[in-house]
């Protein structure tokens, strides 16, 4: 009875939807991100939304889900954020 792994976005475009996915340490490498991930896709497809994948160069568990989903890599570019 508990959330142990979603997908999820937080930017939305009229076209495309950004891919975000979280699952709790105890339960990495049981294939729940690919599952959600792969759920998550589906659902995006069927409301006529493109996915986008996007992570920091050095996150490679994201890197290697991305790939496992049909996401190909591109070449990095400049990102811009603060914090306040």
């Amino acid at each position: 009875n508990e959330l142990v792994s979603y997908c999820h976005t937080a930017f939305v475009s009229l076209s495309a939807v950004e891919v975000s996915v979280r699952t709790l340490q105890d339960h990495w490498r049981q294939g729940l991100a690919s599952l959600v991930t792969a759920a998550f896709i589906d659902h995006c497809q069927k409301i006529g939304k493109r996915p986008n994948w996007e992570c920091w160069w050095d996150n490679q568990p994201s890197i290697a889900l991305g790939g496992r989903m049909g996401f190909a890599g591109m070449e990095d570019y400049p990102v811009y954020y603060w914090e306040e």
